[in-house]
């Protein structure tokens, strides 16, 4: 992994093992899987819409100490309430994780990390909150994607969605978050949470929290609005990001201004990275 576990996570360790799959694991309501650090290989489509889960969670499940390989088809997908803990994707398929819950649930990723995507790290399909802690994630070959998207044109689309993420380092992503700021049927705009983030790309700007308006499937495409600072829909201020820069050399992390001031003033740090 080109990152390291965020501080006080378990550090990820190469399988020994492998766990080959016909079909997803579905994990009943209610109950925990513990993947005993075994890699879960299930199928590859690249990003062709879809694909199965490897993991199925249902309403109240928990998935922990898991790693999916590249076999990776469209993650993890979570119906309601869920708990994602230690769980390391070392090559996206379609998207790592899929929150589906209905309005007042919560699917919650703490540790772990998700490397090689190339669109969607984190994809926000149902309402209530996905809220991100503690997590990593570098998209070092492509040098682009969005690490969360609300989605922009599903069947019956409608907010409100929230994300929370925290105390969390992303690599190589074009985009942070892509939330709605406003839907084409009226229902209730996007909101997202940013603290304390480490964010590093030198090929290009960062947009922190950008805005677009959702749309039904058939009604369009979701049109992009642009990045926002402190606004109801993008609660992040300059304080919560840490732009990282190169130590001893000369690359930099750019920081798209959106409605904000142009060099954006966040705080920045000097890191060595083999980029």
């Amino acid at each position: 992994m080109t990152v390291p576990a965020w501080q006080g996570c378990p550090a990820y360790v190469a399988p020994s093992s492998v766990e080959p799959l016909t079909a997803s694991i579905t994990v009943p309501a209610g109950t925990t899987y513990d993947g005993g650090g075994k890699r879960f290989q299930l199928s590859n489509a690249g990003q062709s819409e879809g694909q199965p889960p490897v993991f199925l969670l249902e309403e109240g499940a928990t998935l922990r100490n898991a790693v999916i390989g590249d076999l990776a088809a469209d993650g993890v997908h979570c119906k309601g309430n869920c708990t994602v803990y230690n769980v390391w994707w070392e090559d996206i398929g379609e998207d790592a994780a899929t929150a589906l819950g209905a309005s007042g649930t919560t699917m919650r990723v703490d540790c772990g990390g998700a490397f090689l995507g190339t669109d969607k790290t984190f994809q926000h399909n149902g309402q209530g909150t996905l809220h991100i802690t503690r997590f990593v994630a570098d998209n070092w070959k492509s040098k682009g994607g969005k690490f969360y998207r609300s989605c922009g044109d599903c069947t019956g689309n409608k907010g409100p969605r929230n994300v929370i993420i925290e105390n969390s380092r992303v690599h190589n992503h074009q985009t942070i978050v892509g939330v709605n700021s406003s839907y084409s049927n009226g229902s209730t705009p996007d909101k997202a949470t940013l603290r304390n983030l480490y964010l590093l790309r030198w090929n290009g700007e960062i947009e922190v929290c950008s805005t677009f308006k959702g749309v039904e499937k058939g009604s369009g495409s979701s049109s992009n609005i642009g990045p926002e600072w402190s606004t109801s829909t993008c609660n992040v201020s300059y304080t919560d990001i840490f732009a990282v820069d190169q130590l001893n050399g000369t690359k930099k992390t750019g920081i798209a201004p959106g409605n904000g001031v142009d060099p954006a003033p966040v705080n920045r740090v000097k890191e060595s990275w083999t980029y």
